[in-house]
């Protein structure tokens, strides 16, 4: 899976790309426009939520849905939920937003380092973002964890700045049952 921040800094994708993770909403510092994700319309996809500071899950988790109605993104679809910005639960965001998503039904995988991510409550997965293996664009197998969905193990800006995104391994079943190529339509 490859992951930008932005796509249009991409003229050619890398061969062997089956998904394409974009953003969607929250802090993120660019958010996909539509032809952004027409660019990627026959791939899987994954979108990314990136949680806010100064808000609540509620609020967040609304935010979202509507960005996930505006795209058609298909119910059962999985949303990457990236943690960055807030790592820990102390104001119960992290219940909120997925109570949200979830009644909605959407699969939300929190994204995040190892060093906080397990301490975040459970949803339905996890994206974990390893930076033992950042400058490997190799693709490993996924850690056997309770819950990896999906490993981050490439992290283009570190291992050269010229490489404009990051690349994931995503577990087959998770690939199979929770990502989807129908989304505009």
């Amino acid at each position: 899976m490859l992951d930008a921040a932005d796509l249009s800094a991409l003229t050619d994708f890398p061969p062997d790309i089956e998904v394409f993770a974009g953003y969607i909403g929250g802090e993120a510092q660019h958010v996909w426009a539509i032809s952004d994700w027409q660019r990627v319309d026959n791939y899987k996809k994954l979108p990314i939520y990136v949680n806010r500071t100064g808000t609540t899950g509620l609020h967040d988790g609304w935010e979202c849905l509507m960005m996930l109605y505006n795209l058609k993104v298909p119910l059962g679809t999985a949303v990457g939920l990236d943690t960055e910005l807030r790592q820990s639960n102390d104001d119960h965001y992290y219940d909120d937003i997925y109570a949200v998503l979830h009644y909605f039904g959407y699969i939300v995988w929190k994204y995040g380092s190892q060093s906080w991510l397990f301490n975040l409550q459970a949803m339905d997965g996890y994206w974990e973002a390893s930076p033992q293996v950042s400058g490997n664009p190799n693709i490993p197998s996924i850690p056997s964890a309770s819950n990896l969905r999906a490993y981050q193990y490439f992290w283009g800006n570190l291992a050269n700045p010229n490489v404009p995104y990051d690349l994931s391994a995503i577990h087959r079943m998770a690939y199979s049952h929770r990502l989807s190529a129908d989304w505009l339509r």
